[in-house]
C-alpha cells in the first residue's frame, strides 16, 4: 500500500535532476540537502522543502560549509527553507509557483546594478533574504549588508 509522504514531491524533483545528470554534487548543511550543478552558464536556485537545487558557474573547492556561508545564492536558497516549514504544502502555491513565474519574466531594474531584476524585489524573495540574513548572522557572523545590493531584504 502506498502512503502519501509530504517529502515525496520535493525529494522527487531533486532525485530526477540527479538521475538524469543535472547534479554534480550533493551536500548536507543545516538540515537541508543541497544538489549542485557546477560549471554552468549562470547562477540559479530553487528550494523545495529542505531540498535546495543550485546551479553555479564555477566549482566548489574545499569545505562545503565555507562555500555556503560565503555565497549569498546558497544562503538565499536556504532562507526559502524556513518559509517552506512555515507555509507547509501551501508553500508551492504561495511562493513556489509565483517565484518560478516571476523569475521567468524578470527584467533588469532601472538604476540598479546589472543583474538586479524585478524578481529580486518580490515579497517572497526579500523574505528569504531576511530569513537568511538572520540565520547566518546569528550562527556564522555573516554581515548581510555586503550582499544587500543583489539580495535585498526590503524595497529601495
Amino acid at each position: 500500500m502506498w502512503i502519501a509522504n509530504p517529502q515525496r514531491p520535493r525529494h522527487t524533483w531533486t532525485q530526477l535532476r540527479n538521475t538524469f545528470g543535472g547534479v554534480d554534487r550533493v551536500d548536507y548543511f543545516g538540515g537541508a540537502t543541497f544538489a549542485t550543478r557546477e560549471n554552468q552558464d549562470g547562477r540559479s536556485g530553487m528550494s523545495l522543502g529542505n531540498f535546495v537545487n543550485v546551479s553555479i558557474w564555477d566549482e566548489i573547492n574545499g569545505n562545503f560549509e565555507d562555500r555556503v556561508i560565503s555565497d549569498p545564492l546558497y544562503m538565499h536558497e536556504y532562507g526559502h527553507t524556513f518559509d517552506s516549514q512555515i507555509f507547509g504544502i501551501s508553500y508551492l502555491l504561495a511562493i513556489g509557483a509565483p517565484s518560478i513565474i516571476s523569475a521567468a519574466g524578470a527584467s533588469q531594474v532601472d538604476g540598479e546594478p546589472y543583474g538586479v531584476t524585478t524578481h529580486d524585489f518580490r515579497w517572497y524573495e526579500m523574505r528569504a533574504n531576511r530569513h537568511a540574513s538572520r540565520y547566518f548572522s546569528k550562527h556564522y557572523g555573516v554581515d548581510w549588508s555586503i550582499y544587500e545590493t543583489m539580495y535585498p531584504r526590503s524595497r529601495r
